[in-house]
Order: structure tokens, then C-alpha cells, then sequence
């Protein structure tokens, strides 16, 4: 429906839509008119190209400059060569503005400039990386800013594996192998064991061959990374070698409250106290069968609805171990132990329900929850106060059950195989 051209400069939108809505009354019975206004679009097109995430044609405002335009591009790729942009044909160092904050080298982008950020040459990019193999937990490739200290590349991986050979640790640089004694650094013997590390550098950490039979099996469990059963050196292992191999504490781990289940009972240590002042009592030999508990922060609970925390106090209680979602747990102040296990829902296959530890302000305490429940003896339930650690330890198996579990193994791979060469045959 053709109305033709109506001239509205200089009215207001009320003006515009009457104006509008005359002319339509000729065609329409009572037209409604809605007037709005858009924004005339300011700024000019740029093209950037190359090492971006996202290159393409954007419409950028006036003044933006190089930086706001490769942020809107997602930013540079990790070939990126920002020492040498092109913006029509001239160079730009866009790397003193990243590390010197030089204005100059952020200029500002004009309306038709294309940008090119060009690839690093493959010989530059690896004179920026370290190459780290072996025995640490994240092996790869890293990048790397400035020279760095060997340990500092170790703790970009994770840190060390299990049994590293700390005392010959290869680097190969520039066509040659040298050789670093990180053990004797760290022990003071050698003070030029954690050399500066250049780029474009290989690091191997071997690992030392280690007889299992030299080895104890020691479990860790709670606010540590890895948590699980590690074979560590008899005689040699200590608290720190422990939570190092399982990954280091998690951000909310309470080190100063760590607590080693033995079967005489429980012990508590603060490995703070050995890593500031160094006093080895903090930081025990472990044994075999220890199981080691890192409590959380008081604080850092989860907390659990229900009726009964709406309408009564509660208390804060730590459940670890054989439990299907171990943490710490906000619970109703009349809570049980049995209570306590279900917050943490309830104890898992493997659990051993004959040595629960339980440990308090007075000490630990260990409880035969198998034995209350056959019993039906409830008043032999220890009262759980807040603050408390519950830690339900694994079965340990006899050498019988292992010689019988493997021997089941075994029947049902044969079993197996006789079954396949039936289906064959």
C-alpha cells in the first residue's frame, strides 16, 4: 500500500506518528502509527587478519586502538608474532605495549587501516617454550616469558611424579646435555642444583627403579588432591613425601589439624609447623597401614537442608574415608554418628564398620558400628560434637582373601576363554 514520501524533519515522534497516521486514514479505518527512533551507527569498518582468534571485518567507534580492536578479535593466538604487526604496511612492536606499557606501540586505528598480525617464526616460538619429560605429573610443552629456575618449571607441571631421581636431572640446551642435582639443593649440598632454565630447552626427570617389595602402602583421604592408597619407600616416606606424591592439599585443607590413623589410635600433627620452622616432629615417619586424614577448614562446610537444621542449632562435622560423598557437613545439633553417615551418603561396599575412628577434643575413639547395629546396643554411640572427624576406614584383606579373590579372577578368565572357543568352535 504505496502512501508515498512524508517529509517529518523537525517533529517531534507524537507530531511524526499524527502526521503519519493522516495519511493512512485515507486507506485504513483509525490507523495506529508507532514512531521510534534508531541510532545512526558511528564509526568506521577495520580489517584484522592472521594470528587472532576471530579475524574478520569489525565495526570499531573512533579512537579505538590496536589493543581494543585484537580484544574484540578474541584476543592474539599463542603464534602470534606481536612484534611485528603490519597496519598498512607499517610495523608496529605491539609486544613493548604488552610488557612496558609503551602508549606509542598501541596506536590508534583509522578508519580503511588493515591489520595483519603475521605467524612467529618456528625457530622463535620454540626459543620461547621448555619441553618437560618424565617423571612429573603434567608432562609437555610450556610457555615461558623470561628464563626461569628448574624447580619453578617443575612446579608449572604439577611438581614431581612418584620416585624421581632428583639427583640427575637432564637438560639439554643449544645441542647440550648438562646435568642438575636438585636433591642436593634442596638438601643444601649443592647450591647450583636448581639452575636458570632458558627457553628452547628439554628437561627429562628420571624416575628411579624402585623394588616393590621396599615399598608400604600408605592412604591419604580428605581436602588432598589425589586421594587414595600410594606405595611409599619403607623406612624413608614421611607426612610431606605423602601428601606431595597424592597432588599437594586442596585450598580449603586445615594442614595445622592432619591426623594419622594407626591401629593403636590417632595422632594429630601440623605440617604448617614443619614448613615454617622445620621441626621434624611435625613431619613423622609414616608406617605401613597408615591412613593419613586432612580435615577441612572450620567454615568451608556443605550445607545440607532439612527439617531439622530449620529448627534447631546445628553442628559442623567432618565424615571421611569409605563413604560415598565424603566433606564437612552442617547437621542437625542431635545428630548421630549414624546420622552423620547417611549426611555423607552412607558407608560404601569396602567400608570396615568395626573400626570407625572417631576423633574429638579429647582424642580418638574407635567404634564397632557393625556390632551396635546387630546388637541394637544405640547407648554404645559415641555423642558427635561439632567440630568432629569421622573417618571410616577400608577393609584390609587378608593374604586368604587375596589368594581367593584372585583365584575367582582367574576361574572366570578360564571360564571365559573356554566359553569363547566354544562359541568358535
Amino acid at each position: 500500500m504505496p502512501i508515498g514520501v512524508i517529509e517529518v524533519q523537525g517533529l517531534s515522534i507524537a507530531q511524526a506518528q499524527t502526521k503519519i497516521a493522516e495519511r493512512l486514514s485515507k486507506y485504513v479505518i483509525n490507523p495506529q502509527v508507532t514512531v521510534s527512533l534508531k541510532e545512526k551507527e558511528g564509526g568506521f569498518i577495520a580489517h584484522i587478519t592472521g594470528e587472532v582468534i576471530s579475524p574478520s571485518f569489525y565495526r570499531v567507534p573512533e579512537n579505538t586502538t590496536l589493543q581494543e580492536l585484537i580484544t574484540k578479535a578474541g584476543g592474539l593466538t599463542k603464534y602470534a608474532d606481536a612484534r611485528h604487526i603490519n597496519i598498512n604496511s607499517q610495523i608496529v612492536d605491539f609486544s613493548k605495549f604488552l610488557k612496558e606499557n609503551i602508549n606509542s606501540a598501541n596506536p590508534v586505528i583509522l578508519a580503511n587501516d588493515s591489520i595483519l598480525v603475521p605467524r612467529i617464526k618456528m625457530d622463535e616460538y620454540m626459543g620461547r617454550t621448555i619441553n618437560l619429560l618424565g617423571c612429573v605429573q603434567r608432562p609437555g610443552t610450556f610457555d615461558i616469558e623470561e628464563p626461569m629456575t628448574l624447580l619453578d618449571i617443575i612446579a608449572l607441571a604439577g611438581g614431581f611424579g612418584q620416585y624421581p631421581n632428583l639427583r640427575n636431572i637432564r637438560i639439554l640446551y643449544q645441542k647440550q646435555v648438562y646435568s642438575a642435582d636438585v636433591g642436593g639443593y634442596l638438601d643444601g649440598s649443592d647450591p647450583l642444583g636448581n639452575p636458570v632454565i632458558q627457553g628452547g630447552t628439554i628437561i627429562f626427570v628420571p624416575s628411579n627403579q624402585i623394588d616393590p617389595k621396599e615399598t608400604i602402602p600408605i592412604t591419604v583421604a580428605g581436602q588432598i588432591q589425589k586421594p587414595g592408597t600410594y606405595q611409599l619407600l619403607m623406612g624413608k616416606a614421611r607426612l610431606s613425601d605423602l601428601l606431595f606424591t597424592a597432588g599437594g592439599p586442596t585450598e580449603f585443607a586445615d594442614i595445622e589439624k592432619i591426623k594419622i590413623i594407626r591401629d593403636q589410635g590417632g595422632e594429630e600433627f601440623n605440617l604448617k609447623g614443619f614448613l615454617t620452622t622445620g621441626n621434624l616432629e611435625e613431619n613423622p615417619a609414616l608406617q605401613e597401614g597408615d591412613t593419613v586424614l586432612i580435615p577441612m577448614l572450620a567454615g568451608k562446610v556443605k550445607i545440607i537442608s532439612s527439617i531439622d537444621s530449620v529448627t534447631s542449632e546445628s553442628k559442623t562435622v567432618n565424615v571421611l574415608g569409605a563413604v560415598r560423598n565424603p566433606g564437612a557437613f552442617q547437621i542437625s545439633l542431635n545428630a548421630s554418628l549414624i546420622d552423620s553417615l547417611l549426611f555423607a551418603g552412607g558407608s560404601t561396599a569396602s567400608a570396615d564398620l568395626e573400626r570407625i575412628m572417631v576423633t574429638q577434643q579429647g582424642g580418638t575413639i574407635e567404634i564397632s558400628l557393625k556390632r551396635i547395629l546387630q546388637d541394637g546396643r544405640f547407648d554404645l554411640l559415641p555423642k558427635i560434637t561439632s567440630g568432629d572427624n569421622i573417618f571410616v576406614p577400608e577393609k584390609k584383606e587378608s593374604k586368604w582373601e587375596k589368594v581367593v579373590r584372585l583365584t575367582g579372577q582367574l576361574s572366570t578368565i578360564t571360564l571365559l576363554g573356554v566359553y569363547i572357543l566354544r562359541l568358535k568352535g
